[in-house]
């Protein structure tokens, strides 16, 4: 396994330091998976301490790379559980409202972080 912890290294959605929202709809009947790796990489189960954090935003920490097979470590949960794309909303796809707040709560996000100018 190999840590990723640069920008633009693993070819995955996220990258770390991206700001990610736990989708509200996460269920532990379903596997979820990373649109770089496709349906061969298993999927990821869901654990109660994940469903938790539905509708929660999260930091991506780190990515590991097991042999192609990417999971994504959150900031706020120490990296104790693996996490893939499927699992968070996509902001490309919400609606205008949805992404409009969402960008609001982004730009607070950078501004506590002293990343707004």
């Amino acid at each position: 396994m190999r840590t990723i912890t640069d920008r633009g290294v693993a070819p995955t959605k996220y990258q770390p330091g991206d700001v990610v929202r736990i989708r509200s709809d996460l269920s532990r009947d379903t596997d979820y998976f990373n649109e770089c790796s496709g349906r061969n990489d298993g999927g990821c189960d869901v654990v109660d301490d994940m469903i938790d954090q539905v509708g929660q935003f999260r930091t991506i920490r780190c990515i590991n790379d097991y042999g192609g097979i990417f999971r994504y470590k959150l900031l706020e949960d120490e990296g104790d559980r693996s996490w893939t794309d499927e699992m968070f909303v996509d902001f490309s796809s919400s609606d205008e409202d949805d992404g409009d707040i969402i960008q609001q709560e982004l730009n607070l996000t950078d501004f506590l972080k002293g990343g707004v100018k």
